[in-house]
């Protein structure tokens, strides 16, 4: 079995704007379940109590702990995410997450910043 990379410790940027809320994890990052759970803490704080699109950044994230890919797939105040990757690691990691977990919201990769924003801004249809 592969071992993790030596840890980076994440930093994870969060803010709410324009009606989004943007997530960034640090580059480099090795992010574990006690990093997503802290994220989670501090959305649904940011949130207070609505729901709200969120466009994930993760620039060259080593390592996702697979505790931390199941707190990603729980419950979150979120109405669509937007994952803005480009390298070949960021596929592999949202291939792997989507197949192995029912996904509470609609969920994208992206490779550019506007087309992430466009698709989250957009209404969904009924």
């Amino acid at each position: 079995m592969m071992s993790p990379p030596p840890p980076v410790a994440p930093t994870a940027h969060i803010e709410l704007r324009d009606g989004v809320v943007f997530l960034r994890w640090s580059t480099g990052a090795v992010i574990l379940e006690r990093h997503a759970l802290e994220a989670m803490q501090n959305i649904n704080r940011l949130c207070n109590g609505r729901e709200h699109p969120l466009l994930l950044e993760s620039p060259e994230v080593q390592w996702v702990d697979l505790r931390a890919m199941s707190v990603f797939a729980g419950p979150w105040p979120l109405t669509r995410v937007a994952i803005l990757g480009t390298s070949p690691l960021d596929h592999i990691f949202m291939s792997y997450y989507q197949a192995r977990h029912t996904l509470p919201c609609p969920t994208r990769m992206f490779g550019s910043m506007h087309e992430a924003l466009t698709w989250l801004k957009t209404p969904e249809e009924t």
